[in-house]
């Protein structure tokens, strides 16, 4: 057995020999370390085991955490600010119980653990892996690893519960009732009628409507990196939220009515003209919300309220409720994949593939729908 010294870090060190650089022709050593002479030389003949089947990586001492910041900074710098906040996200609340783990020694347990802690959150799992993923994937590329240990994990989709819906039948016959004032109905309306995110309806401009040719063009958004400030981003989730959305008839008169009163360059901005603040947008929503609220029969003055308590009748009703509420529209209007998903700003088809099956599945099971067809057979 060869000798060695013991470091000053209390490690045996050596090296295996893996041949030659190509380019310089200097030989390539790698490193390898042990705290007694048997693991050094355990730990040698792995790297040797290694290198023969073509599965030696070094992962150069990252660990999970220190490579996904890197991998977000490095490889994701042209996303838009809404994107890397999530992102941020993800990594500081989510991935804690795996980002101390050197990238070498993370196992699949490690990462179907940090998906079941987060299972409770809506569509966080599918997020983390798919950041996860991503990261992984570049580590082989920079010779970090040899294997993804995320690429087979399926996550599971979220239950029905925690999906976003459609307006009930009680909504839709509340809403246009309700006594809200011309800026929040064209708000709603612009949400139910054209199907926008709500950071999408928050950054629309004067110029962006076109009623002589009855369209709305979506350009930018405006998200909040933090609670004390609004960022207005170019362009939208992706480039394919850049889009032009026909006005609908719902939509047009209370539209025109808002534009009467006379807006600035942005339609929902504060008092002074600029975009809306975080506090100020939750104002607004809240106000918009409490109405529906009362107008459903409730009475308490609350706007977060995930469980069912007394005088809450607007329990999940959000900003994407109206979203989905609009997918729906589309689906019962006729409209095809491809162009629902234009309208409503998504990349691929996949999301609306999956409302539209929903919307299918109902649609086949509606046993008023096939009653009403065979009256007319």
């Amino acid at each position: 057995m060869a000798q060695y010294t013991r470091r000053k870090d209390g490690r045996y060190a050596s090296f295996v020999d893996n041949g030659r650089d190509a380019e310089t022709g200097q030989r390539i050593r790698i490193p390898v370390y042990g705290y007694s002479i048997a693991e050094l030389e355990d730990n040698k003949a792995a790297v040797r085991d290694a290198l023969n089947k073509g599965t030696y990586a070094n992962d150069k001492g990252y660990t999970v955490g220190k490579w996904v910041r890197e991998f977000v900074e490095v490889y994701k710098t042209g996303v838009v600010e809404s994107t890397l906040n999530d992102y941020n996200n993800i990594i500081k609340n989510h991935l804690t119980c795996i980002e101390d783990i050197r990238l070498q020694d993370l196992k699949k347990s490690d990462v179907q653990r940090c998906l079941n802690q987060a299972s409770k959150y809506v569509d966080i799992p599918r997020r983390i892996k798919i950041l996860l993923n991503a990261a992984l994937e570049t580590a082989i590329d920079d010779g970090l690893l040899y294997k993804n240990v995320c690429r087979s994990i399926k996550v599971s989709a979220p239950s029905s519960s925690n999906k976003t819906r459609a307006l009930t039948d009680q909504e839709r016959k509340a809403l246009p009732n309700i006594d809200f004032t011309s800026k929040e109905k064209a708000f709603l309306y612009i949400l139910w009628y054209t199907g926008m995110r709500p950071e999408e309806a928050r950054g629309l401009m004067r110029s962006d409507i076109d009623l002589r040719n009855n369209t709305i063009s979506v350009n930018r958004v405006v998200v909040y990196p933090d609670k004390n400030q609004a960022h207005i981003e170019p362009r939208s989730k992706s480039d394919a939220g850049i889009r032009t959305i026909p006005i609908l008839t719902p939509l047009a008169a209370p539209l025109r009515d808002f534009l009467k009163e006379g807006v600035g360059l942005y339609l929902f901005s504060n008092s002074e003209g600029n975009v809306m603040s975080y506090s100020t947008y939750r104002n607004f929503w809240k106000r918009i919300y409490n109405k529906i609220n009362l107008a459903l029969g409730g009475t308490n003055d609350h706007i977060v309220k995930k469980k069912k308590v007394a005088g809450i009748k607007a329990t999940d009703l959000t900003p994407y409720v109206f979203r989905h509420e609009y997918a729906t529209i589309l689906y019962y209007s006729g409209i095809d994949i491809k162009e629902a998903a234009r309208l409503m700003g998504h990349e691929s088809t996949k999301l609306i593939l999956e409302t539209y099956a929903e919307l299918d599945a109902k649609k086949s099971n509606s046993t008023s729908k096939l009653e009403s067809y065979l009256s007319n057979y």
